[in-house]
């Protein structure tokens, strides 16, 4: 019942990360094809041509917007368009992040611990003498263990994956708006609506943490594998130092000095 219950958070959150993911990326696609259009204006700014095409942008919910090339003002409608969508995913971020930050930090609690143990009870098997009381075989039980423990990981994984793509999406629209900057030239308007939008991007940063106690990103994965490690060495110690007979002459010693503490 608990890994069912942690399949179906991890399902969830990773669906929407990957929604905003998408959005995301949907802007960044908006930013490329307007870059390009500069750089068309630009090329042919002494050719005198009329010119009669539209940008869509998509929005949330299949909400789309088209803005006329012919007006003199489309590029700004279009880049206020883009912040007004940017800043509404962000928000979105933001409630996700808030809504799951609990589930997500008891989620790698729990997996981090049953993976150690896993990879503890392993190690310990393959390297124990035998067992002639146990009904279940090594293979077994190995194979039993890794499962468990690899979908544990695995989960971990693809929410650290499906965060850091949504995160680095939405960094990216900062890169475009930064070359549409280099690209333009001529008009100073569409400069400052850009500046506008990158002092945005700079407020306006998306991250996805467990309950503040870390980031998901790519370094939680280095981080718990050190962990993992230093864990499995003391646990390893530890079960080494109890399976090791004790020395009787250590035994007599005590001994000894315990009778002489209790004689008259």
């Amino acid at each position: 019942m608990p890994f069912m219950m942690i399949s179906m958070i991890i399902i969830l959150f990773v669906s929407l990360l990957n929604q905003c993911k998408y959005r995301f990326s949907l802007l960044n696609e908006i930013l490329s094809s307007l870059r390009e259009k500069i750089i068309e204006k630009n090329l042919a700014r002494d050719n005198v041509y009329s010119v009669t095409e539209e940008v869509r942008i998509k929005k949330p919910r299949r909400i789309s917007a088209v803005f006329p090339a012919g007006s003199s003002s489309w590029y700004a409608q279009v880049l206020n368009r883009v912040a007004s969508i940017q800043s509404e995913i962000c928000d979105a971020c933001d409630s996700l992040e808030h809504y799951f930050t609990v589930q997500m930090l008891s989620m790698i609690a729990i997996s981090f611990l049953i993976s150690v143990f896993d990879v503890y009870y392993i190690v310990e098997k393959m390297f124990a003498d035998g067992s002639a009381n146990s009904h279940v075989s090594k293979l077994q039980f190995v194979a039993f263990f890794f499962s468990q423990g690899l979908v544990h990981v695995v989960g971990v994984m693809k929410v650290v994956y499906f965060a850091a793509l949504a995160v680095n999406e939405n960094k990216q629209i900062a890169v475009n708006v930064h070359k549409l900057i280099n690209v333009n030239h001529y008009d100073e308007e569409l400069t400052k609506q850009l500046t506008n939008l990158s002092l945005q991007l700079n407020h306006r940063k998306v991250a996805f943490t467990a309950y503040g106690f870390f980031k998901l990103d790519f370094t939680l994965l280095f981080t718990l594998v050190g962990a993992a490690t230093t864990y499995l060495v003391i646990l390893v110690q530890f079960s080494l130092n109890q399976s090791q007979p004790c020395d009787p002459k250590m035994i007599s010693a005590i001994t000894a000095h315990r009778n002489a503490t209790k004689s008259p």
